[in-house]
């Protein structure tokens, strides 16, 4: 077990062979429809009471590595797979309940058929740096996932794009090789954060518009972030600041929870989840 998302669960299978592309794409569609178990969790104990604002948390996951990388075509690990959801936001994203819904894309529909999509951008996305975000960076940052030289575990759908092009600064429309009414549910992975582009080309990875801005980040050991001032939707960043650390052994990192080292862990087995109901 790992603590990616659960359909980032699925990608990584697809690319390591265990799951058919029509096995993903059906795994995702059940997901999207009948939500997980985290989201029940989630609409049932965390969205029960409104949230207090304010503090630090710390967070231990269970996979990092030295060559963890902030380049998000690279699926390196838990912890990476972590910061892409924490510091980037997607075009989509699936919600606690399991639904599919628009996030940077304020929406999105079907063109002339399912083989061509239109997204609407919002136009109060700002980057960290302080940039506006542009049909441009969608296009540039998409992009980086096709063609022959791309390592991206996402590249045999980013290959379906047989076109990909603007209308203005806030609409960006794909075409693809066959209809695909489940594209949208791909857009959520976290390596298809969007970054900020110039002349058409991504350049730093460190910079992102998701709700947390990236403060440190020493591969394989910790990250450090800091909520973000300037995010686009309330409901998001609760905490002020937290950090990610990665402890690899079950034991320690149960550990580290019980004497209050962190706040939460990941990957917690059904032992572990017994012994520690009562305290």
């Amino acid at each position: 077990g790992d603590n990616m998302k659960p359909h980032d669960k699925l990608i990584q299978e697809l690319h390591q062979g265990k799951l058919s592309r029509r096995e993903f794409l059906q795994k995702a569609v059940a997901l999207g429809a009948a939500g997980t178990v985290s989201g029940s969790l989630f609409s049932t104990q965390a969205l029960a009471s409104t949230p207090k604002r304010g503090g630090h948390m710390r967070v231990a996951t269970n996979q990092g590595s030295s060559t963890d990388s902030l380049n998000p075509i690279l699926l390196t690990s838990g912890h990476t797979n972590f910061l892409h959801y924490t510091i980037h936001n997607q075009l989509t994203e699936i919600d606690a309940y399991g639904q599919l819904q628009p996030l940077i894309a304020e929406s999105f529909e079907i063109g002339a058929d399912a083989s061509e999509w239109v997204f609407k951008l919002r136009k109060d996305v700002v980057f960290h740096n302080g940039k506006t975000l542009t049909s441009d960076d969608v296009i540039a940052s998409l992009g980086r996932h096709r063609g022959e030289e791309s390592a991206s575990a996402m590249k045999s759908f980013m290959e379906q794009i047989v076109g990909l092009s603007k209308d203005g600064d806030h609409i960006v429309k794909i075409k693809l090789d066959t209809a695909s009414v489940d594209f949208p549910v791909i857009l959520g992975a976290s390596s298809l954060g969007i970054l900020p582009s110039v002349n058409g080309k991504v350049e730093a990875f460190d910079v992102g518009c998701g709700s947390y801005m990236l403060e440190a980040f020493e591969p394989g050991q910790y990250s450090k972030v800091k909520r973000n001032p300037n995010h686009f939707m309330s409901d998001r960043a609760f905490v002020d600041s937290a950090e990610i650390v990665t402890i690899a052994d079950p034991t320690a990192r149960t550990n580290a929870l019980l004497t209050g080292e962190v706040d939460v862990i990941a990957d917690i087995d059904s032992t572990t989840a017994d012994r520690l109901k009562g305290r």
